[in-house]
């Protein structure tokens, strides 16, 4: 049956020659459907016919994951869905990124393709693929589990209690527009990321007991509050913050290695993208241009072209910009722009939490800054409010001055008719730092004191209580300071403690503030007495 299209053709034809002679008929025969089988394109051809004729069903080919490929490998792949098409006359469907195709619809071989047979599937929302996969987790959950307590002990979790940990934590995100677009935009619209984010989001070390509890008790009625849900998705299961291992990139990340470290060149290569995003590439789609392009304008503004290059390319492999051609190494010629992911991350650079995560990994050409926001990170508090903006401070305070000593403004050399981008100035960074201080009294108080007593500052302080090993010293009237003998970093010993009374004056060295205890850390230099 499959064949009998073939058959017939050769008994209306050569077959009728041969009759006569049933051997040589037969032979012939075989030969004819040996030749057939043993050719696969062929072979299917005639199955597929077969279908066609005797059921009443047209054959349909999925090219599956052909969108996962190369921009090359996509532009190949359709005109082998078009040879499959016409051939083996069937239905083909091929997936294809949007970008590829708005890039390419009107060049060859893209061009031929029929219009009103292009159809574009959104992805499903992040959030009911998640409430779907814990539904099956739900069917699945049949074993216990258990967490620590930071005092060691072990808690037994039923599996109906991880699951209804999951559905807070869910509701959470769901009930919090401003999280619901860090998944949105962090994941690139890919649900497959948007659930790892998830996953990352409840193993995080960052919601402790406590949160675990509220949930537990208060149930749907709780609220994550977003500075715990960022700093869960900054550092996963990290105390610090490190790119490599974190689901978001350091904007004002450089290079040691480099001659002259660059800590604004991500920021201006995703200002410029977004700058542009809305205005015709080369090949005449909005928001995507030409590597060589951005490469040529950020090299007039003061940038190198080999860190350039260097960072769109971990830029591309980290996900804010997008490459049409989906490679893993950026050439010149090449179409990008700015992707979610890259929208929100610039987005962040008015987010203190973000900032505060970004100063643990920059860079510093002064040690004493970086000696200060690392005393500060070492203490259990370092992710409070105060430690957080005294870091992110420092970072945006050590940044703009080494960019008024380094980098040069664009307009002093550039004339008025040349089109450029201004370098990145840090005035939203500021302006979210002025504005979180100047909203509370206590926090002016604070700052401005960390601004006076920085590390390393030598004062004259007055002892006003003296007890168990330490002793609580006052200076410049309000301000506290703090000495113990059972830290080496204090350089109190217990022959210098023992010696110390009430109201002696004490030369000290600043370390840091404590805004735990709201007091200085001091280490010893000398009694002075009365």
């Amino acid at each position: 049956k499959i064949f009998s299209k073939e058959i017939k053709d050769f008994e209306d034809g050569l077959g009728k020659l041969l009759l006569a002679d049933e051997t040589n008929y037969k032979k012939e025969l075989y030969d004819l459907l040996k030749t057939k089988m043993s050719d696969p394109d062929s072979f299917l051809k005639s199955i597929l016919s077969f279908l066609k004729r005797h059921e009443n069903r047209i054959p349909i080919m999925v090219l599956d994951n052909c969108d996962k490929r190369t921009k090359d490998d996509q532009l190949l792949m359709f005109q082998v869905a078009q040879w499959i098409k016409d051939y083996f006359k069937c239905i083909v469907i091929l997936p294809m990124r949007d970008s590829t195709y708005d890039v390419y619809k009107n060049i060859p071989p893209l061009d031929t393709l029929v219009k009103d047979l292009v159809f574009r599937i959104d992805p499903p929302d992040y959030l009911k693929v998640l409430q779907a996969r814990l539904e099956y987790i739900t069917r699945l959950k049949t074993k216990k589990s258990s967490y620590d307590l930071p005092n060691g002990a072990s808690v037994i979790i039923k599996p109906e209690e991880q699951i209804e940990y999951f559905k807070c934590m869910l509701m959470a995100i769901r009930k919090n527009t401003w999280a619901s677009n860090i998944f949105y935009k962090l994941s690139n619209r890919n649900t497959r990321e948007a659930i790892q984010l998830f996953e990352d989001l409840c193993k995080s070390g960052h919601i402790v007991a406590e949160d675990i509890f509220k949930m537990r008790t208060l149930g749907e009625e709780y609220e994550l509050s977003q500075h715990k849900i960022i700093n869960a998705l900054l550092r996963k299961n990290r105390k610090y913050f490190d790119e490599k291992k974190s689901n978001f990139v350091n904007l004002f990340s450089s290079s040691y290695l480099d001659d002259f470290p660059d800590p604004f060149v991500r920021v201006d290569i995703l200002k410029w993208l977004e700058k542009h995003v809305k205005d015709l590439g080369s090949n005449a789609v909005q928001g995507y241009h030409k590597v060589e392009k951005l490469i040529a304008d950020l090299q007039n503004v003061g940038h190198d072209e080999q860190i350039i290059y260097r960072e769109i390319n971990n830029l591309v492999i980290r996900g804010l910009i997008l490459n049409e051609s989906q490679t893993s190494q950026t050439n010149y010629t090449d179409l990008i722009r700015i992707s979610p992911s890259g929208s929100l991350h610039l987005a962040l650079l008015k987010n203190l939490s973000y900032l505060s995560a970004c100063a643990e990994d920059v860079i510093y050409k002064d040690t004493s800054i970086m000696t200060r926001i690392s005393k500060r990170i070492a203490n259990s508090n370092y992710l409070d409010l105060i430690p957080l903006l005294l870091t992110a401070k420092d970072m945006i305070e050590y940044l703009e001055k080494y960019r008024n000593e380094f980098f040069s403004e664009p307009q002093s050399y550039l004339g008025e008719e040349e089109e450029f981008i201004n370098l990145y100035d840090l005035s939203e960074c500021k302006e979210t730092l002025t504005k979180i201080i100047s909203s509370d009294e206590n926090i002016i108080k604070i700052v401005e004191e960390a601004d006076k007593y920085r590390f390393g500052t030598i004062i004259n302080c007055r002892v006003v209580h003296k007890n168990e090993n330490y002793v609580m010293c006052n200076f410049d009237e309000v301000c506290k300071g703090f000495l113990a003998t059972y830290n080496e970093e204090h350089k109190l010993s217990e022959d210098e403690y023992n010696k110390i009374d009430l109201q002696d004056n004490l030369i000290c060295k600043i370390l840091d503030y404590d805004a735990a205890h709201k007091n200085y850390r001091l280490e010893y230099i000398e009694n002075t007495r009365n």
